[in-house]
């Protein structure tokens, strides 16, 4: 078991499984629920294909290259993001380092947030975070994705950093990782959240799932 000073790999390994054993959240109408994508090629983010265009196809996605190469018309076909995205937001404030009875509340904020690496694992969201004054952890789905942010949680929550940005900074980053109806957790100290203008909130809660922990 962890002293309560600093988090390890292995609880939080531990966390994530137990919240990966919980039935699956149910998601908001914008958003994307389960761990497989949809077969159909619709137009989405991700390029899939290009075919040979047909009447009723936008002609805003013509492949133009493979056009001219042909000399038929040719359209793209987009294949649908996989799953959702998830995007944990780590407080670098050092109001985090001060203990509770059992733990510190860092290690309290890297349990919370190998507990929602887990849950977005589960829905086969892909996983994302920043934090600890590093650059952004960037979005990757399954075991690959939820071990990147585990291992990230270590590094920050194992001692504050040397310069770190206000949480509003680092929610304003985070937004270039979002996308809509994307699942957001904030880890904060009441103080961070308390200096955030509420409109930011407002903003963030009106196009995402937001959700802000209080340490």
């Amino acid at each position: 078991m962890s002293d309560g000073i600093r988090p390890t790999l292995q609880e939080l390994i531990a966390l994530r499984a137990s919240a990966q054993r919980r039935p699956p959240a149910r998601r908001g109408r914008h958003s994307v629920t389960g761990p497989s994508a949809s077969s159909l090629r619709g137009r989405g983010m991700e390029y899939a294909e290009s075919r040979e265009y047909v009447a009723g196809d936008d002609v805003r996605h013509i492949d133009w290259r493979l056009t001219a190469r042909s000399g038929r018309t040719h359209t793209k076909l987009f294949q649908a993001e996989r799953g959702g995205r998830s995007v944990l937001v780590a407080d670098a404030a050092a109001g985090r380092y001060f203990g509770e009875r059992v733990r510190l509340r860092s290690v309290q904020a890297a349990g919370a947030g190998a507990v929602d690496v887990g849950s977005a694992q589960q829905s086969g969201d892909r996983s994302a975070a920043l934090g600890g004054g590093e650059a952004a952890i960037p979005p990757a789905s399954g075991l690959r994705g939820a071990m990147r942010v585990l291992d990230a949680l270590v590094r920050w929550y194992t001692q504050p950093p040397a310069d770190h940005a206000p949480l509003e900074e680092a929610l304003e980053h985070a937004q270039r990782l979002l996308r809509p109806g994307a699942q957001l957790v904030v880890l904060a100290d009441a103080g961070s959240a308390a200096r955030v203008p509420v409109l930011r909130w407002t903003a963030l809660a009106r196009h995402h799932q937001a959700s802000l922990v209080l340490l």
